[in-house]
């Protein structure tokens, strides 16, 4: 797992970046939450599992007033 992430509920959601065309439901660790897979360009969900292509969860990132 490269990320894990804490929402304001303080659910926990790991993240686990695979930057290439081709990933697997497998390439995430066995641990008890809700993951996301960031791709190159595939899309797919298994459970509590998805896979996203990384421009489209960037493109989903609120900009921080710090950053700009």
């Amino acid at each position: 797992m490269d990320f894990v992430y804490q929402r304001e509920n303080s659910e926990y959601h790991g993240i686990e970046v695979k930057y290439k065309p081709k990933v697997s439901f497998t390439d995430v660790a066995s641990i008890n939450m809700p993951k996301l897979i960031l791709s190159k360009k595939e899309f797919d969900t298994k459970g509590d599992i998805a896979i996203v292509p990384a421009y489209v969860f960037l493109c989903l990132l609120e900009s921080s007033v710090k950053n700009l």
